[in-house]
């Protein structure tokens, strides 16, 4: 999977994926400022910046956390359907 078809599936979940990094059960909660991470996703949201990368980290955080410290894959499933189709067809 190349990094293009990553954040294709990524944009198309953003709502979902960004709601997540706000959960005060996450990984993120303790050591991410709220107040700046609504900041970023609003100047990202509207254009200002392209957050895309920073955004993908910080997801990629909470979701290594809540997969491998914390045992919750559910709140995951299903918010990369086309990802999760491409792996299984591997």
């Amino acid at each position: 999977t190349s990094t293009s078809s990553i954040l294709f599936c990524f944009s198309r979940s953003i709502t979902r994926g960004t709601m997540a990094l706000r959960a005060p059960d996450g990984l993120l909660a303790s050591y991410v400022n709220l107040g700046e991470l609504d900041r970023l996703l609003e100047r990202h949201r509207g254009g200002q910046i392209d957050a895309t990368d920073r955004i993908w980290r910080l997801l990629n955080i909470q979701i290594w956390g809540d997969v491998f410290l914390n045992g919750d894959r559910e709140r995951w499933q299903g918010l990369m359907p086309e990802a999760e189709a491409a792996h299984t067809a591997v």
